[in-house]
């Protein structure tokens, strides 16, 4: 007949197996966390734009140079209230005598761009374009020391630098919210626990 004393060391060597089960399972919530935590997500993801001196091409204007295909982005941020493109003085090439003039233009960014900011260069800021969040785990294979954990990451709370860039490229938006990737991590079964690989 069983008693509550006879039971003690049952419950305890119960939980002791279901632990130590536990510990060698590793389930999706688990990975996507430790995938989260690996990855730092989310995260920023953001270009580089150069706030200094541009040069255009010999003999036009600045006017024609923000008008070019190459130049069309910048166009698009000084329209959105994003940066300020102020004209400078023509530069003359010393070691070139048959260019005459070159176009020069300063940017800066407005206080309105520079809430984008998220880290300054050598040449200029980091500035955001969206974020990178995790999106699902979509498998896991596991043998005994090692599992492989396929998710995917997605992007979203795209910023006017984004949709700017999408407009000057003429191509699919840029950072569209909702735009999924798939990638995946490596773990290893230690004596505490899976541990992802760096």
């Amino acid at each position: 007949m069983f008693t509550m004393r006879s039971m003690i060391p049952l419950f305890i060597c119960s939980c002791v197996f279901l632990a130590g089960c536990s510990s060698r399972e590793l389930s999706r919530s688990r990975a996507k966390q430790m995938i989260i935590d690996a990855k730092k997500l989310p995260q920023d993801v953001t270009i580089e734009l150069s706030e200094n001196k541009i040069l255009g091409q010999q003999d036009t204007t600045v006017e024609q140079m923000l008008a070019s295909p190459s130049w069309k982005y910048l166009s698009l941020l000084k329209e959105k209230g994003l940066i300020e493109i102020k004209p400078g003085e023509p530069e003359k090439r010393r070691d070139d005598p048959f260019v005459r003039t070159i176009p020069v233009a300063f940017v800066t960014l407005t206080d309105n761009g520079r809430k984008y900011v998220s880290a300054k260069t050598r040449n200029g800021v980091q500035v955001k374009v969206c974020e990178l969040h995790f999106g699902e785990v979509t498998g896991i294979v596991t043998t005994e020391k090692q599992a492989t954990v396929e998710y995917t990451v997605k992007l979203a709370n795209a910023t006017p630098f984004a949709m700017s860039a999408s407009q000057a490229l003429d191509t699919a938006q840029y950072c569209s919210s909702g735009k999924v990737a798939p990638d995946r991590a490596t773990f290893t079964l230690y004596d505490d626990g899976w541990r992802i690989d760096q």
